[in-house]
């Protein structure tokens, strides 16, 4: 039963919200200190998600109870302005960054604008969950969709020598130099007979998500319905088991730039009232990029596999060399990359078929609606292949 705008916060909902936000940081955000050789490598570039999380998230709802006073949610052409003017304040800043400008009044002006801009995205993104009848508690999207736009933090990754298997991870702070990542790398490794990259990341499913500014819009929107995806997952048997193996991990996050893109494009054109332009699948995995990528991979785990670690490696950078030689800036390709892209099953660093099966399942729901909620209820990879066998 939907219930009207004025109920949504009264005092009896603010705490049942507060109660199930806070068990999905329970379950998000472990950040103990160990003395393991990763959290050593990091050293002083860690990252505190709680410490995040305290910081913002009452910062982020005292706006939502504030923007459901009269007067004070704005219009959708005043959301298209705002995210207009916030996008072109965040592209002046970078430049004047680069060229050693003053950017003090520009970083002033972005945060003026970036609670209304956050909002107008997330209210995009609910109502597009709404039509799709997605899980709705007391009239609203549950859990509600919340970002905070910003620069993500990195992560650094590590994986076996002789595999390409993801050991660990963790969260370091952003904008980290390339010098800075090699430090951190070469720590790791002079610590642990392992492999070591310090990589990007578009967003992080914290609440509320971290959602990159640096990108186009609609890759805000895709990024921020992906890790709306994954704590909405959190209360359903897929989420509950992403790290039970590596398949489930796989399917987690393949179904998450599935869904995400489809419910991302969906809230964009909603908000912007027109058609946005989409990347041909079957163009996108014949170009040169991923087809240089996929044989990659695929070479250098024969290689791993005869015990060649060394000739694995100048292979793998020789690759890098040939693919930024066409216009890429890869920093780094080693074990530790394929390892953390290829949980991706639809990134060329990929060898799984789960990026394809998922494309059939979804192709077998009526609606994007239809497709998250029936992935939701996978709670293993055999219930998963058992599932499209019987598609």
């Amino acid at each position: 039963m939907k219930m009207k705008s004025q109920d949504l916060f009264n005092k009896k909902n603010i705490k049942k919200s507060l109660l199930m936000i806070f068990i999905i940081l329970v379950i998000q955000t472990p950040d103990i200190k160990q003395f393991t050789n990763i959290n050593l490598a990091a050293g002083e570039h860690s990252f505190s998600i709680i410490g995040w999380e305290f910081k913002y998230l009452p910062e982020k709802w005292i706006h939502k109870i504030w923007a459901q006073i009269p007067g004070n949610k704005p219009t959708f052409d005043e959301k298209r302005t705002l995210i207009d003017e916030y996008l072109q304040l965040t592209k002046s800043i970078n430049i004047s960054s680069q060229e050693n400008k003053s950017i003090e009044k520009l970083n002033y002006d972005k945060e003026i604008l970036r609670a209304r801009v956050e909002q107008s995205i997330e209210s995009a993104i609910s109502e597009t969950a709404k039509n799709e009848n997605l899980d709705i508690l007391w009239g609203f999207i549950f859990p509600p969709v919340d970002i905070k736009l910003g620069s993500p933090p990195g992560i650094i990754v590590t994986s076996l020598k002789d595999e390409l298997k993801l050991t660990n991870s963790k969260i370091v702070t952003g904008q980290l130099s390339s010098s800075q990542r090699d430090e951190i790398e070469k720590k790791f490794e002079s610590l642990e007979y392992g492999s070591a990259l310090v990589d990007n990341i578009a967003g992080l499913g914290t609440y509320p998500a971290i959602v990159s500014d640096h990108n186009n819009l609609k890759e805000i929107f895709n990024t921020a319905s992906h890790e709306w995806l994954h704590n909405y997952w959190l209360f359903h048997p897929l989420g509950r088991n992403m790290w039970s193996s590596t398949e489930m991990y796989t399917i987690n996050e393949t179904a998450a730039n599935i869904a995400g893109d489809e419910l991302g494009l969906k809230s964009y054109e909603s908000l912007f009232e027109e058609i946005a332009e989409t990347t041909n699948i079957k163009s996108k995995n014949n170009d040169f990029f991923f087809k240089t990528m996929k044989e990659t991979r695929k070479r250098t785990e024969d290689l791993l596999k005869d015990g060649k670690i060394s000739e694995a490696e100048n292979y793998m950078e020789k690759q890098r060399i040939l693919i930024n030689a066409e216009g890429y800036n890869i920093r780094k390709i080693n074990q530790a990359y394929f390892a953390f892209r290829g949980k991706y099953g639809d990134s060329p660093a990929s060898n799984t078929p789960i990026y394809s099966q998922l494309i059939e399942l979804r192709k077998n729901c009526l609606s994007l609606g239809d497709f998250i909620k029936k992935i939701s209820q996978i709670s293993s990879y055999e219930q998963f292949k058992n599932q499209i066998n019987d598609l």
